[in-house]
């Protein structure tokens, strides 16, 4: 587990050891080379936003790879793009360094960067996903070994207000406020009462009626889970509970179906990680727990408007327009301009003079929107949607905002 609140974690080896490791079985030796040399090749200079800058309205960062819609429903994507998870269909092979369109021509109203699959939200209500299925997280019924490149239309004729995309699983909100979920289901993840995988989506016990549903993204199944927020702003939790993740003040091997989390807060906003969760509250202070069974307040007496997680870091922006991002920096995804790999326990802001809507966290890189919509990442060059990289395939590295591109 990753420690990312005050007071300081009782074991800072902790804190960096295992974001290193995912690192290298992602991007191998090129992952490896940047643990040790990242600080010589980088370089750290902000970049304003370009004169016709693509401007967005929503935006979704996973571990590997970011999408993100404009005002007239529009996905586009950019990062890595192993399995198809960019969906950028058949002519859009390999990584992109800009962002591409999704194929298909659908008009979205909601996406979600996953693991190794991404899923969006059309304007219709209908759910599509694309990428790696493996047991079941297209949620099309189909076997272990498909891959889509494109969206395919999830399987049950749902109409959903939001899908979210975790690691091996998915789970959506209906328009009548049910929750469902399919996929990879080894922790109780999916919510249905067993761990038995699910390929196509199955409704989640107990009969509760959500709002926004929330699916951790990285991490290994013996720690995945997810949370849904009710229409009273109530977050119930299932799956995984070793590090007190589902927010109940205890440890438990794991919950296969929702248990109410942090029982004395009301909540406007979740987001997942590996292992922790954080909620904004109604009275907009940000509480995080799953480092440790106990709901704990983020210092710094901020009022936050959202806070996002990645595997072993966390960004929020203030309800003031200003970025704060904390936890571990080995690729500069913090924002805060500084190339050590070294974990921070408390929140460090964002530099650049921003006034940011959202900042979110992957695994290498981060990326946020600026209050005109205009989109900007940092950490491991590959994944910013910055363009071409000129020491590429060397290591290339931002530590601070830069200015994805529009073309």
């Amino acid at each position: 587990m990753i420690d990312l609140t005050l007071p300081r974690p009782t074991s800072e080896l902790a804190v960096n050891r295992r974001p290193q490791w995912r690192i290298l079985t992602t991007f191998g030796a090129v992952g490896a080379a940047l643990l040790t040399t990242a600080t010589a090749a980088c370089t750290s200079d902000s970049q304003g936003p370009p004169a016709e800058a693509r401007h967005y309205v929503a935006l979704s960062v996973g571990p590997g790879h970011t999408c993100a819609l404009t005002a007239d429903h529009a996905a586009w994507c950019w990062g890595n793009n192993a399995d198809g998870k960019l969906g950028a269909g058949p002519t859009g092979a390999g990584d992109q360094l800009v962002p591409t369109p999704v194929a298909g021509g659908i008009a979205f109203t909601d996406i979600s960067a996953g693991e190794s699959h991404t899923c969006g939200v059309a304007t219709d209500g209908r759910g599509y996903c694309w990428g790696a299925n493996g047991v079941g997280a297209l949620g099309t019924g189909e076997g272990l070994a498909a891959t889509h490149d494109g969206p395919v239309e999830v399987a049950g004729d749902l109409r959903f207000t939001r899908i979210s995309a975790g690691a091996g699983f998915s789970c959506g909100v209906t328009t009548t406020g049910d929750a469902y979920c399919w996929g990879d289901n080894q922790s109780g993840n999916l919510g249905v009462g067993d761990n038995e995988p699910r390929t196509t989506p199955t409704l989640v016990t107990g009969g509760l009626s959500f709002s926004f549903i929330a699916t951790s993204k990285g991490g290994t199944p013996s720690n995945w889970f997810a949370c849904g927020l009710t229409t009273a702003g109530a977050a119930y939790c299932w799956g995984a509970n070793d590090g007190g993740e589902l927010g109940t003040g205890s440890v438990s091997l794991l919950s296969a179906e929702p248990v109410h989390a942090a029982p004395a807060l009301t909540f406007e906003s979740l987001s997942l990680g590996d292992g922790i969760a954080c909620g904004v509250s109604t009275a907009h202070d940000a509480y995080c727990w799953g480092t440790t069974p106990t709901v704990t307040i983020v210092p710094g007496e901020r009022k936050w408007l959202s806070i996002r997680l990645g595997d072993a870091s966390v960004c929020g922006v203030t309800d003031a327009g200003d970025g704060f991002c904390w936890g571990t920096n080995p690729f500069g995804m913090l924002g805060n301009g500084l190339s050590a790999s070294v974990s921070y326990a408390e929140p460090t802001p964002i530099v650049g003079g921003l006034t940011l809507q959202v900042a979110a966290p992957g695994r290498s890189h981060s990326c946020g929107l600026a209050a005109d919509g205009s989109a900007y990442c940092w950490g491991l060059g590959i994944l910013l949607g910055i363009g071409p990289l000129p020491d590429f395939p060397s290591p290339y590295v931002k530590y601070e905002p830069t200015a994805v591109v529009s073309e």
